[in-house]
């Protein structure tokens, strides 16, 4: 009976050992991944700081920014660039000189802003009779005093 029994403590302590180990190995394979992630995390992490870093000096700005300023001011470049081109096509190409009066031809935000109704819209062009009556006074003789 004796032996009986310490052989069963024996054997339920060998089982509890045995998922005691199983139990830490997966525990480890666990933590082992944990970190892979956050090492990956990490690197992540620094290469999005040194992208912002990037666009900060591209832009002219100095850290720390808020990002909604920086994502700002980064629409105002890429609207500008995109009205640049909008109106160096017209300049490059007749018919739209023809066809178009405006640069920006409304605004190109459909479903989250709102079309900047102060902003002053230059299209560079002016109307036939006006350049007529810029050259009439260009060439005008001027009286002398």
């Amino acid at each position: 009976m004796l032996k009986d029994q310490v052989r069963t403590t024996g054997e339920t302590i060998e089982q509890e050992r045995n998922m005691s180990e199983h139990s830490v190995q997966l525990l480890r394979d666990e933590l082992a991944r944990v970190k892979e992630s956050l090492a990956e995390m990490n690197r992540r992490e620094v290469q999005l700081q040194s992208f912002r870093g990037s666009i900060a000096k591209i832009l002219g700005c100095v850290l720390p920014m808020p990002d909604y300023e920086l994502i700002s001011r980064l629409q105002k470049l890429v609207d500008a660039h995109h009205d640049f081109t909008i109106v160096s096509r017209r300049y490059d190409d007749p018919v739209l000189r023809m066809t178009s009066r405006s640069p920006t031809g409304g605004s190109r935000c459909t479903t989250r802003c709102t079309p900047d109704r102060s902003r002053y819209d230059d299209s560079g062009y002016t109307d036939a009779v006006d350049i007529d009556d810029i050259d009439d006074d260009l060439f005008k003789r001027r009286p002398n005093l």
